[in-house]
């Protein structure tokens, strides 16, 4: 009885020295954390901006708040995909969409604190949504499926981001989006601010994987619309 008395003493003190150390431990990577952590009171204040202040805005993003479409210029939109199809002799058909946008920047959120060491970041994030309704298609090989006039063929929302203290310099701004296939895209890329319009260069839609050659057997349906050109729907 006194040994089962005695060990019983041992496994108590034994399990209270453990939980000293384990606490001891805890307190000391605790006080390690916090001497590393920027102090409070240097952090800038997260600020979810009312509608009010988002009118007198003057951070990066400045420029895109608002509603953005081609309602001046319908139908001046256009896009082409391949698509999966079974039927077709290449197991794909070549879909070419003309089509009206609308785009929607909103919701400022300034200094959301990305938590990390030896420092925080802080970015300025704005919400966007666009969607997408196609006014005319055509296919090749021509499927039944291409759809007709105001089909949503698209809709997407995401953020973007600047990040204010980023500590490499070759990324600056961040967008991540979301689209309902189950898809969710994070980019990286870096800001940079020019005079006037995009300098877009002009380049072949041929797909990359291949030899880009139009007159590849494989390539007909592209073959196909450079030699009947897509007709869009005239707008007024």
């Amino acid at each position: 009885m006194k040994r089962v008395i005695a060990v019983k003493v041992a496994v108590t003190l034994l399990n209270l020295a453990v939980r000293q150390h384990w606490l001891r431990w805890q307190f000391n990577l605790c006080r390690y954390q916090l001497k590393f952590s920027p102090h409070p009171s240097s952090s800038p204040t997260r600020h979810f901006l009312s509608q009010q202040e988002v009118s007198n805005y003057q951070g990066v993003f400045k420029q895109l708040v608002g509603t953005w479409s081609n309602k001046t210029l319908p139908g001046h939109g256009f896009n082409m995909i391949a698509l999966p199809y079974p039927k077709g002799p290449f197991a794909y058909r070549l879909l070419v969409n003309q089509y009206n946008e609308e785009l929607t920047f909103k919701h400022i959120d300034e200094n959301v604190a990305n938590r990390g060491f030896p420092k925080d970041q802080f970015i300025t994030a704005i919400a966007y949504q666009q969607s997408i309704k196609q006014l005319a298609a055509e296919d090749s090989p021509v499927s039944g499926e291409a759809g007709g006039k105001n089909l949503d063929i698209h809709h997407e929302v995401g953020k973007f981001l600047y990040i204010k203290n980023s500590q490499k310099k070759d990324f600056d701004i961040a967008r991540i989006e979301v689209v309902p296939h189950g898809d969710s895209v994070l980019v990286l890329g870096n800001m940079s601010q020019t005079d006037g319009v995009p300098d877009v260069k002009d380049f072949a839609g041929l797909p990359i994987a291949t030899a880009r050659d139009i007159n590849s057997p494989y390539l007909a349906p592209y073959k196909h619309f450079h030699e009947h050109l897509f007709q869009p729907k005239k707008l007024s």
